[in-house]
This record gives C-alpha cells, sequence and structure tokens, in this order.
C-alpha cells in the first residue's frame, strides 16, 4: 500500500496479488522431497539388512570353510598352496569386516534398538579407531529421552557426514560432537581444529568445500524447522543444528 498526496487529501494505491498457486506449488516440492529423503532413508535401511543377513552370513560361511579346509589339507598342502590359502582367509575376514562396518553404516542398527545416544557412541568409537581423530563426545542430559525417528536419522547422518569431512578435508586429529536438548529445542555442534572451509567465489555463504551429504541434510533440517549455520571456529570449522522440539509435541499429538 503506498500513500498518495492530492488536493482532496491523502489517497492510498494498494496492489493485491493472489500468490496461492505459488504457494501451493511450494508446498508440493517440499512434500516431494519430504517423501524422497523419506525414501532413501528406508533403501540405506533395506540394503543394511541385506548385506548384514545376506551376504555377510555368505563370506562368514567362507571362512569357516576356508579354515576347515586348512584344518584337513594342513599337512599335505605345499608352501605355495598353504600361502594361497592362509591369504584367502585374510582376505574373507577383512571383506566380512568391511562389509560388516559399511551395513551398519548406511543405517545402525542401535540407532532403531537404542536411540540417537548410543548409536553416535557406537559411530563415534569406530569412527575414532579407523581414522585415529580424537573426537570429544558430550550429551546433555545423561539421561536422553528419544527422538522421533526422522530426527534421529538426521541428526545422526550430520554427525557422520561431518566428521567425514574433518578426515577428508580438515586436516584436524581433533574435532568435538555435542549433543544438548533444551526445553524447546535440541542443538548438535560439530567442531574441529583444521584449516577450516573455503568460501565460494559468488560470495555466497555456502562454503565452497562444504559437502553434497551436508547440503542435504541442510535441506532435512529446514524441513523438521530447524535452521543447520556453518561458521569458522578459529581454527577450524564448527557445524551447528537447531531442531525445534515442538514439532515433535505437534506430530505426536
Amino acid at each position: 500500500m503506498s500513500p498518495l498526496e492530492t488536493e482532496e487529501g491523502t489517497l492510498v494505491s494498494s496492489a493485491i496479488r493472489d500468490i496461492t498457486e505459488r504457494k501451493l506449488a511450494e508446498r508440493e516440492l517440499l512434500d516431494l522431497s519430504d517423501r524422497l529423503l523419506s525414501a532413501q532413508g528406508e533403501e540405506r535401511r533395506r540394503l543394511g539388512r541385506e548385506l548384514h543377513d545376506s551376504t555377510a552370513q555368505t563370506l562368514s560361511a567362507l571362512c569357516l570353510n576356508l579354515a576347515l579346509l586348512e584344518q584337513l589339507s594342513r599337512p599335505s598342502l605345499v608352501e605355495r598352496a598353504a600361502q594361497a590359502l592362509a591369504e584367502s582367509q585374510d582376505l574373507a575376514r577383512q571383506a566380512s569386516r568391511e562389509l560388516r562396518t559399511f551395513s551398519f553404516l548406511l543405517h545402525p542398527p542401535v540407532l532403531d534398538e537404542a536411540g540417537l545416544a548410543q548409536a553416535l557412541r557406537w559411530y563415534i568409537d569406530g569412527f575414532t579407531q579407523r581414522t585415529s581423530v580424537e573426537v570429544h563426545f558430550e550429551i546433555s542430559p545423561l539421561e536422553f529421552e528419544r527422538l522421533p525417528p526422522d530426527m534421529e536419522t538426521t541428526l545422526l547422518r550430520i554427525v557422520q557426514e561431518s566428521l567425514t569431512n574433518v578426515y577428508r578435508h580438515s586436516g584436524s586429529k581433533l574435532a568435538g560432537v555435542r549433543v544438548v536438548r533444551g526445553s524447546g529445542a535440541i542443538t548438535l555442534q560439530v567442531w574441529d581444529e583444521g584449516k577450516g572451509l573455503a568460501q565460494n567465489l559468488d560470495g555466497s555463504d555456502a562454503p565452497a568445500s562444504l559437502g553434497v551429504g551436508i547440503l542435504g541434510m541442510r535441506e532435512r533440517v529446514q524441513q523438521l524447522g530447524g535452521t543447520l549455520e556453518v561458521q569458522p571456529n578459529n581454527p577450524g570449522t564448527l557445524i551447528e543444528v537447531v531442531l525445534p522440539l515442538q514439532l515433535e509435541k505437534e506430530s505426536s499429538a
């Protein structure tokens, strides 16, 4: 609305635009994105179960057969054949470990069974063993109650993507994960002391080296009504996520 002074006094001109169709299109786009992300999460669960329950079991049977073959043929095997058999056993065991790790990373069963706190402890312990990056983990309160499944999955994925970026890009040997449940929101912080993230040449606020996975999680966080911010940590990088808990109450109601 715009005021207009005339000889007859002040007049007001107004412009009215119907944005119903645009709002409906935006809602449909958000719904489609939500369905795609939900389908992606369900596919990760399915693949994780299949790898753990089928392929991993086949590899375990192969390891047992190789061990039995070594036991039955040990006296008569020539040195070269014995060495090849031992190497085959080592390769089979290594493949089994890697496959089980991969299946758990796709969707850790502990997330569904015990919740976010235990899943984060499990993932961080494994990450430290695989990468030698020391991760300080803090969660408050200690008696951390369960969250809606989509919220727990989102927070775990962000920790996975963030720590993976720490290992691949930051050069930091120290990182931290902090989760705080307040009266109205969940706050997640992941930090490191590495070289930080370069900014885009076009001047946008999205860091150029921010992984595609984190950008996808930012979209998911926004759909949950929250925010994801990437900030310098002096040194290093800080990723902070805030998810409102009132959405949880509304969905439960």
